[in-house]
């Protein structure tokens, strides 16, 4: 298949060249392996042992293949190519299908971002928030500084969705904070009529829920719209920012909608840390705030 970088790489033709090449590479070789129901095969791509080994997490349990938009899968790939906060290049929102190994009918429909190092290298493979959010914030989020923190959040808020997708444990021990504090919303009935009930959770008990839930659901997909970003007024050194957005949790053995707050510190000694998480029903008044937040601004 074919990887064309219309735009985004013009001052430098050889790295576009090898962008191209590796993109293509992965993606035929997601391909093959998902036709000859195996594993993917890494020779002649130049791509790191921590991009193979996030890319194997994605396949466990089921296979990635192109969503191309014609019957023979000719489609080619052609997004822009721009360099990330980290300064690593990027190439988002390849669409994808992801298919249960047990369930070939059950499939979801994802984008994928891939990363380059400056030599071309494939440096991560990973879960995009779809190309109309992604456009929403670099464009629209004034509460934001600077473009620079607002793909940050970006970049932060897919790498959530990810580790919900890939059942990544670790992920959450590393950057939920020791101090974090996890609402979770539920619609109650009773004999005076409805109601709304919330239950909180600190990191170890939210990291044990989390161990219940991947070990039951096989698929977990989640995907996030409707975002919002927003500072707080007395932070002047844009440490931390909020995300309001709804949430669809769609797993193996359960599903939702819901409003999803998020809380990150971007400030952290150790790399950015979730302070908090909060989910309500989509039509319960409660509304979570970034001023309501315990924040020690410094």
């Amino acid at each position: 298949m074919d990887v064309d970088i219309p735009y985004g790489l013009n001052h430098d033709p050889a790295l576009r060249k090898k962008v191209q090449k590796n993109a293509a590479a992965i993606l035929t070789a997601m391909n093959m392996a998902a036709d000859l129901g195996k594993g993917i095969n890494y020779s002649g791509i130049d791509i790191t042992q921590e991009a193979k080994a996030a890319l194997n997490n994605m396949w466990a349990g089921k296979k990635i293949v192109y969503a191309s938009f014609d019957e023979d899968f000719n489609t080619p790939v052609s997004e822009k190519v721009a360099q990330n906060q980290f300064g690593e290049y990027e190439l988002r929102n390849i669409p994808v299908l992801f298919i249960d190994n047990e369930n070939p009918e059950d499939s979801n429909y994802e984008e994928i971002g891939i990363t380059f190092s400056a030599q071309g290298i494939i440096q991560n493979v990973y879960i995009t928030i779809q190309r109309e959010q992604y456009n929403k914030i670099v464009r629209g989020m004034s509460e934001v500084k600077d473009e620079n923190n607002r793909l940050t959040i970006l970049s932060w808020m897919e790498a959530l969705a990810t580790a919900y997708h890939e059942k990544d444990i670790p992920w959450f021990q590393k950057f939920l904070s020791n101090d974090v504090l996890v609402v979770t919303g539920s619609r109650k009935y009773t004999s005076n009529g409805e109601t709304f009930v919330y239950k909180e959770y600190d990191k170890a008990g939210y990291i044990e829920k989390l161990r219940r839930c991947f070990k039951v659901n096989p698929v977990i997909e989640v995907k996030f719209s409707d975002i919002t970003v927003m500072g707080h007024s007395l932070d002047e050194k844009g440490r931390y920012y909020a995300v309001e957005c709804i949430q669809s949790w769609n797993a193996t053995h359960y599903s939702d909608v819901g409003r999803l707050y998020v809380v990150w510190d971007f400030g952290h000694p150790s790399g950015p840390q979730i302070l908090f998480r909060g989910w309500t029903e989509l039509d319960d008044p409660t509304k979570f705030n970034i001023y309501q937040m315990p924040l020690l601004l410094e």
